[in-house]
């Protein structure tokens, strides 16, 4: 079934949520949405834990398997905090 292409207006309010996230974020974010429930697991740890001091990574926690793209989000505390 053919889709219909969006318009300038449904692509701006589609990608504006995004667009302003630096480069090195993006790396990480869009692969991490192939695996929501790790993202959902990264989010729930990252909001128990203080990092060592303002705005640095969070280390993950020991044992988990979650896909690596995820554990980098770790790194970006306001990402992965929800």
């Amino acid at each position: 079934m053919p889709v219909a292409p969006l318009s300038a207006a449904q692509l701006d309010e589609l990608v504006a949520p995004v667009a302003l996230y630096p480069d090195i974020v993006l790396d990480s974010l869009l692969p991490a949405t192939t695996a929501p429930q790790d993202v959902a697991a990264a989010a729930q740890y990252g909001r128990g834990q203080t990092a060592p001091t303002e705005g640095a990574p969070l280390a993950a926690p020991e044992g988990v398997d979650w896909e690596p793209s995820v554990t980098a989000l770790l790194q970006f505390p306001k990402s992965s905090s929800g």
